[in-house]
């Protein structure tokens, strides 16, 4: 990766340079036939690419000094006093070095056999005039990539600031469901134990499975759905003991969303919810039903009963409390929980959260 970013690094900055010279190349050429001086495109493009390339080949100086000069702006005056003599040198070493070699192997039309010397001393001037230019240019350049990856790296670091702070909301809010649950279990794990000792003991059994599977994964935000499935079949393992197995749970889940991300503990607090405010408070036995489908990008996760359904008034408590707030914390707006009557007659807790395969 960082071979290849280096890679574009130089790419853009030859393209970079290369745009330079022909930009001089133009007005080297136009300034020529405004004054009646006819010069020639070869002729121009080797003078002005051959300057810019070597202005290329300092550049990595012109890049270090500016790194040791510093780029806040509360440092003018110590950037000021070490780029002006940097200039000064890097200039005079590119108008020697460059006059030098065209003196030599340029073009004799342009150079018209005049001492290098003289020509030296002529063009030094406007060469100093247009070096300011460039090495003004190539600071501007540095100065601009700096603050924008000084700016990427500030949102970068935000970002992830804000990602562990819902990370920590995210756990926080599900280790609250666990002491709710076992709340409700132990409560109704007490009517147990002086009315069928051997199902309460079964219940303990069951209760202490169910606790060590939540607890294998305390660190994991999200589970495949095909996970949260095992964990709520082992939680209805302790329900139907309650329900002194009347209660009839169904599954339609497609196998292609098996492995569809979802927040951990995310159906259980739903079918708690369905089991104690609908299937409790209907005699005889009761059915629940969790359904799972794609609705465009989205995963449709439906827990339906056939209890008594909604109370008027309806009053949400900590389960379905915390789902939302579960909810709004992972995905913000995109994903919901809504309640309303279902077919069987009870109530339908549909939850809707993008689709993520693992």
């Amino acid at each position: 990766m960082a071979g290849s970013s280096r890679i574009r690094m130089v790419g853009w900055t030859f393209l970079g340079w290369t745009l330079v010279g022909l930009t001089y190349t133009v007005a080297m050429v136009g300034s020529g036939r405004l004054r009646h001086q006819e010069l020639s495109w070869g002729v121009a493009l080797g003078i002005n690419l051959s300057s810019a390339y070597l202005w290329m080949m300092l550049f990595p100086v012109v890049a270090w000094v500016a790194r040791r000069a510093g780029y806040e702006a509360r440092q003018w005056k110590r950037a000021l006093a070490v780029h002006l003599p940097t200039y000064l040198i890097l200039a005079l070493l590119h108008h020697v070095v460059w006059f030098s070699a065209y003196w030599q192997w340029g073009s004799p039309s342009y150079i018209k056999q005049v001492k290098l010397a003289t020509v030296l001393r002529l063009a030094m001037p406007w060469r100093l005039h247009d070096d300011l230019v460039l090495y003004g240019l190539q600071l501007l350049t540095l100065y601009v990539w700096h603050h924008a990856r000084k700016g990427e790296t500030e949102r970068q670091a935000r970002l992830e600031v804000e990602a562990r702070l819902a990370i920590s909301k995210l756990q926080t809010l599900r280790m609250q469901l666990q002491p709710h649950f076992l709340f409700n279990t132990l409560n109704a794990l007490s009517g147990l134990v002086g009315e069928d000792p051997a199902r309460a003991k079964t219940m303990i059994a069951r209760l202490g499975h169910f606790l060590r599977l939540t607890l294998e994964d305390q660190e994991g935000a999200e589970a495949p759905l095909r996970e949260e499935l095992y964990l709520l079949e082992a939680y209805l393992d302790i329900q139907r003991l309650r329900f002194d197995d009347r209660l009839t749970f169904q599954v339609n889940v497609a196998g292609d969303l098996q492995q569809a991300q979802v927040p951990h503990l995310l159906l259980q607090p739903l079918v708690e919810n369905a089991l104690q405010h609908g299937l409790a408070r209907r005699p005889g036995p009761g059915t629940l039903v969790l359904r799972a489908d794609r609705h465009g990008n989205l995963l449709r996760l439906e827990v339906e009963d056939d209890g008594v359904g909604l109370p008027e008034p309806c009053s949400e408590g900590v389960g379905l409390t915390n789902t939302r707030a579960r909810l709004r914390a992972r995905y913000g707006s995109v994903a919901g929980l809504t309640l309303q009557r279902g077919a069987l007659g009870g109530v339908l807790a549909r939850v809707e959260l993008p689709l993520e395969e693992a």
